[in-house]
């Protein structure tokens, strides 16, 4: 799969859930790398369990519990903030996710995220 440029981090995960492919813009903090990577693994890992297809879509359906203290919230590769999109081909498989951090707010960083992933869905095999 082809690589849109992006600002922040981009994180691919591969249908196992490691790190395939990253992205970075100049001047973007460091911290944007692991929070780009979680926003990837947790569209992935529960997009898939819970047949959500953004960490916004998590968030809405309350997939995490309490954000101030659920259970999801402390496991330490999950993030419930918007930027992650789960990726799935046309018949909708699970092939993995895409994290976007660094924009300034996570609508902006999903919405590159969104638009990586309708830009190459053609190539998800």
């Amino acid at each position: 799969m082809r690589q849109p440029w992006l600002f922040g981090y981009g994180d691919r995960l591969d249908p196992s859930g490691h790190q395939q492919a990253v992205i970075k813009g100049d001047s973007v903090p460091l911290q944007s790398l692991s929070v780009s990577y979680r926003k990837a693994y947790t569209a992935y890992a529960y997009g898939l369990a819970f047949n959500k297809d953004s960490t916004s879509e998590l968030i809405a359906a309350k997939v995490a519990g309490p954000l101030d203290g659920g259970v999801l919230a402390t496991e330490p590769e999950v993030i419930f903030i918007p930027g992650g999109v789960t990726l799935r081909t046309a018949d909708r498989t699970v092939i993995g996710g895409i994290g976007v951090s660094g924009a300034p707010g996570g609508d902006k960083d999903e919405a590159c995220a969104q638009a990586a992933v309708d830009k190459y869905r053609q190539d998800f095999h």
